[in-house]
């Protein structure tokens, strides 16, 4: 990242604080050097916004990094206060559409002559984003309408520059609150800046849309656009253009003669499938982003933000549904122990007491219309409250799904959420009973002992020749050792004044028998010294005593 690059966007960084009123933390980020008094005078214009809106505020006029870094803390209702949570989703990743040379920008990154590969191509942009614009277009080849998704020129560089910056800021917030720190924003800027460099890459997007097609290959259900890579790069994303109802106009739904309350069981059961099925789901399935075709199949598109498990941690999902739906909390504690990137409880008991109590109030029959929204946010609080820090999909999947609620409710109101997903629960428990399955796992179990055991005579082997090489360390701590040293050291204090003072009071007595002058009282003067020093030396080991014992 050129220096000169980063220098100036902090300053714009830096400007856009002030103004909203948060210099303090500009102040704190050690770049005294830029000056900030000439923005000083905005402040004003911000007097009658609140600190909510004004973080928003603040964010949007920053790009599209903190505006997706909002967005994704928008689903972290366990951290924030409710009313910035309410603004963070307010956050709009809308900008006005730039004017571009398409003819030129598309010879220079596809290598290609636009007379040559399009019939047509409308150089007004019909969407605009922070990240990249959307044009429509015609293929020659086969009169196929297309869309070209196009990526700003330059934005990798802006972006790259704000994620430092937000490691600067980062550190700032650590450094200062305690809140910062408890709330892991460390790690989870390491999670957005995979999620942006993801988003960042065409190719990525593209891989993500052909994965989707294969899993729904056979769908009567599911129709996913296609792509064309000949016409695609990093920076360009060439896929069939789709006209189809958006999910959430239920006028046109009814006008088409699709039923709004099969199309909602249909649309659960499709991102059910994503996540139980393929462990490779939509993440951000709001009603923008989901089309239905007039034959009644949903389309998803803007593949850039997924959410994705390995076998092992789609099992674990698994596992806490079945565990959730039988009511065994131990186990889902274990599968949670399992799943966590932190889990740092203090005390599984009221753990447990938890999340028993969050199951009654999703099972008690006056409570079966609780919202997948707030059974989350229970989750999470209880999460929080006990350290636990689940994957970045976990989280993402909590978003997704509360989203398809929404529209599950917009589209049939009287959906009951709950209901409709007890027979995956069930599904993924007979799953767990089957014969095959207890024999696959105890088969993958037997395979683990053996190769443990196979490898045991190396382990060993290697531990034995460390040792008669002498270079096996062992590093281990005691537990209040400083408490011992200091006991030990005012013990031992404490025995050499006792052996002062037995000495003294010996050598004082020794004196009077001899009768050495000068004297006091026929006392040697010299004896009278001793003994008051051991008395006052006496004294102090008395009174050093009594504090302790107090």
């Amino acid at each position: 990242m050129n220096p000169e690059k980063k220098l100036k966007r902090t300053a714009e960084l830096i400007s856009v604080l002030v103004k909203y009123g948060f210099g303090d933390i500009a102040a704190r980020m050690n770049l005294d050097k830029l000056n900030l008094r000439r923005h000083d005078e905005k402040k004003a214009e911000n007097g009658p916004h609140n600190v909510y809106e004004r973080i928003r505020m603040a964010l949007e006029e920053l790009g599209p990094a903190y505006v997706k870094f909002g967005q994704m803390f928008s689903t972290r209702d366990d951290l924030l206060p409710a009313p910035l949570i309410s603004e963070l989703r307010r956050l709009q990743d809308q900008v006005h559409a730039d004017a571009w040379d398409l003819p030129a920008l598309l010879r220079k990154e596809l290598n290609i002559e636009v007379e040559d590969v399009f019939s047509e191509l409308n150089p007004e942009p019909m969407a605009a984003a922070s990240m990249s614009q959307v044009y429509r277009a015609q293929l020659k080849e086969n009169g196929q309408e297309v869309v070209l998704k196009i990526k700003r020129p330059g934005i990798e560089e802006v972006i790259e520059a704000d994620l430092l910056i937000m490691k600067d800021l980062v550190s700032v917030l650590e450094k200062y609150s305690e809140s910062a720190r408890s709330m892991s924003v460390r790690q989870m800027l390491e999670v957005f800046e995979t999620s942006i460099h993801n988003e960042l890459s065409l190719l990525y997007e593209s891989s993500c849309i052909e994965r989707f097609a294969r899993n729904f290959k056979n769908s009567r259900e599911v129709y996913v656009p296609a792509i064309y890579r000949a016409y695609s790069s990093n920076n360009v994303l060439c896929m069939e253009y789709i006209s189809g109802i958006k999910i959430s106009d239920l006028d046109a739904l009814r006008q088409q003669g699709i039923d709004p309350d099969v199309l909602a069981r249909r649309g659960l059961t499709v991102y059910m499938e994503q996540v139980l099925e393929h462990g490779f789901f939509h993440g951000d399935p709001h009603p923008g982003n989901i089309f239905v075709l007039p034959d009644a199949r949903i389309v998803f598109i803007d593949f850039g933000n997924m959410g994705s498990m390995m076998p092992p941690e789609k099992e674990l999902l698994e596992d806490f549904v079945a565990f959730f739906a039988l009511g065994d909390i131990p186990r889902m504690i274990r599968t949670l122990r399992k799943m966590a990137l932190r889990f740092q409880v203090r005390d599984e008991k009221q753990l447990e007491r938890k999340i028993y109590e969050i199951r009654e109030a999703v099972t008690h029959s006056d409570l079966q219309n609780m919202g997948w929204s707030s059974l989350f946010l229970k989750l999470k609080t209880v999460f929080r409250e006990n350290d636990i820090e689940l994957p970045a999909f976990a989280y993402s999947l909590m978003r997704g799904l509360a989203l398809i609620e929404g529209i599950g409710q917009l589209l049939s109101p009287g959906l009951n959420i709950q209901e409709s997903i007890h027979p995956y629960a069930l599904r993924i428990i007979r799953k767990r009973s089957s014969p095959s399955y207890l024999l696959t796992k105890s088969g993958e179990k037997m395979r683990t002992i053996y190769e443990t055991l196979s490898d045991l005579p190396d382990n060993l082997r290697r531990i034995v020749d460390k040792i008669s090489r002498d270079e096996m360390k062992i590093n281990h701590e005691i537990n209040g050792l400083a408490e011992t040293r200091e006991m030990l050291s005012k013990s031992l204090d404490r025995l050499g004044l006792a052996i002062i003072i037995a000495s003294l009071s010996i050598g004082s007595a020794l004196i009077v028998r001899s009768d050495m002058p000068p004297k006091l009282f026929n006392v040697p003067v010299l004896s009278i010294l001793g003994f008051v020093i051991s008395a006052v030396l006496g004294l102090v080991i008395i009174i050093s005593v009594a504090r302790k014992k107090k």
